[in-house]
């Protein structure tokens, strides 16, 4: 097999444990399941991977690329509005709601295991350095721009945790207005 097919077998099984999590949790994503909803026998699942944790791990991965990806895209369509490129990493529409889910499991493994908790930081501080950069040479103070970063992520995050829980409290229109409202205070003379 080609290292390019095996790759694509690797990341199609990432998606479907991802999606798996996001519907049910961290706990449902066993190889059985992710067998069963692949409609394969477990003994691939073991052919591609090492462990459950190996699965688990490349699924982790799998979300938090699709969210660098939507970053990247927002970065693209709107290079000088750093609220929407923060709508961008919002929980906002079906598909971030989904890895907003997967995010939130594998943010509780991280607080004991400690290959996640390395994967979840690399990972926040690839998104910090990425909004630092945006907002370098936008915000009061020049050696503020880290700390703004990490108060607009911080945000984010908070924001998304609640839309989880409360949708009803958090509709796309109130996210953005408050993403909106907080770089524009964080971000004004």
């Amino acid at each position: 097999m080609q290292p390019e097919e095996l790759e694509s077998r690797r990341q199609g099984v990432a998606r479907v444990a991802a999606e798996l999590i996001a519907r049910e949790g961290l706990e449902a994503a066993t190889v059985r399941r992710i067998a069963a909803e692949l409609g394969c026998s477990t003994t691939m699942i073991t052919h591609y991977f090492n462990d459950k944790e190996e699965v688990l791990l490349l699924a982790y991965q799998h979300i938090a690329q699709q969210g660098a990806d939507r970053v990247q895209d927002a970065l693209r369509r709107h290079p000088d509005d750093l609220a929407e490129v923060m709508v961008s990493m919002a929980a906002v529409g079906a598909e971030a709601l989904s890895r907003w889910r997967v995010y939130l499991a594998f943010r509780e493994r991280a607080s004991y295991d400690t290959v996640f908790a390395a994967e979840q930081r690399r990972w926040v501080e690839h998104t910090l350095d990425t909004v630092t950069e945006l907002v370098r040479g936008r915000c009061r103070e020049e050696d503020s721009a880290r700390e703004t970063a990490q108060l607009l992520i911080a945000l984010v995050h908070g924001i998304a945790l609640q839309t989880l829980f409360d949708p009803d409290l958090w509709p796309e229109a109130a996210i953005r207005a408050a993403l909106h409202s907080q770089v524009r205070h964080l971000l004004s003379d």
